[in-house]
């Protein structure tokens, strides 16, 4: 955590306007900030954001309790994440998360009609960052489509040249309509990733769903468990992480990729759970931390190479985290779940 030492009022603005920026990356609806300093004398900025669940605002709270610590900044006292309405109090700036119905019924920003509204949407987006996801999706999906559309154009050719031999015939409208079935795969499998879906929190215990799914992996995943706590209760959509974690696991090319293996470990944290997922065999080197998760980046140790990419989504929509875990050189060597 960075030491907190006298601020500006251009760092103020600065961080408030950052901690709007978190709240949009992670999906909260109807984020404003909301400058008090002319008809305030002890606070200087409200962030007001709207989340869809009990369960999301509390994965805002957890990002924004993360974030002000990060800067230098403690609470004034601690906030109940389970409440309707969570208020993080930084000083100079206040976050107020309510679900819709709360916010709807207490209408915040009219009790402060006189303060004005703050742009916090500059520099939200990094142009050189975003263009070069985009370049690397489409490189991606032209180097998959590129095999299958190669070997229907062949086949396509071959059908003119031997229009009158029945074998050939058979084999190019076989192979045409393989290749055709692979691509209609690969699309459904990037869609499923993008449907909408809907948060259902509940209490569970995370580390009996750990176990579960360890004990229904195929024979050919050799995944160790390392330190697991007993128990772990939290609040959460149990199948969203269940799902994550599946992806990760039952999605590694484990018959391909035979002497590769995995520990996987978890604990507590700030109320969630971190969980670990260590490879050792492989090294994911060659993909940047801010690519890692776009479909096919992973391809050559992930069966279809849209898991990481679904896992990924679902913890976005969730408020959760996925990153992937380096060794002090550098080295991929596997992902961490935040939840």
């Amino acid at each position: 955590m960075k030491a907190r030492k006298k601020v500006s009022e251009e760092d103020i603005i600065e961080i408030a306007r950052g901690a709007a920026r978190l709240f949009e990356e992670k999906k909260a609806d109807d984020v404003v900030l909301i400058d008090l300093s002319t008809i305030n004398s002890y606070l200087d900025y409200f962030v007001i954001a709207t989340a869809n669940s009990l369960i999301h605002g509390r994965a805002l709270a957890r990002e924004a309790q993360r974030y002000f610590k990060e800067e230098g900044f403690s609470e004034r006292s601690r906030a109940d994440l389970d409440s309707p309405w969570i208020a993080l109090d930084y000083h100079e700036v206040v976050v107020h998360i309510f679900t819709r119905e709360m916010r709807e019924y207490y209408q915040l920003e009219r009790l402060w009609a006189d303060a004005s509204s703050v742009g916090f949407r500059g520099g939200a987006v990094k142009i050189d960052d975003t263009v070069t996801i985009i370049e690397t999706l489409i490189r991606n999906l032209s180097h998959e489509l590129k095999n299958p559309l190669t070997t229907i154009k062949g086949y396509a050719q071959l059908l003119a040249l031997k229009a009158d031999d029945p074998d050939s015939i058979e084999k190019s409208h076989r192979m045409i309509q393989e290749q055709a079935d692979r691509i209609d795969r690969m699309l459904q499998d990037l869609y499923a990733a993008f449907l909408p879906r809907t948060t259902e929190a509940s209490a569970f215990d995370a580390a009996l769903l750990v176990r579960e799914i360890l004990a229904d992996l195929p024979p050919e995943a050799t995944v160790i468990p390392g330190a697991i706590p007993a128990a772990l209760p939290m609040q959460g959509d149990r199948s969203a992480l269940a799902r994550i974690i599946t992806l990760i696991l039952k999605g590694f090319d484990w018959k391909g990729l035979s002497a590769s293996r995995c520990t996987l470990t978890m604990k507590e944290r700030d109320g969630g759970a971190a969980i670990d997922i260590s490879f050792e065999g492989v090294e994911m080197v060659e993909v940047a931390e801010s690519i890692f998760y776009l479909p096919f980046s992973l391809k050559k140790y992930y069966l279809k190479g849209t898991e990481l990419y679904e896992a990924y989504f679902i913890a976005h929509f969730c408020g959760w985290e996925i990153s992937p875990l380096k060794t002090q050189g550098g080295r991929g060597t596997g992902f961490r779940i935040v939840i």
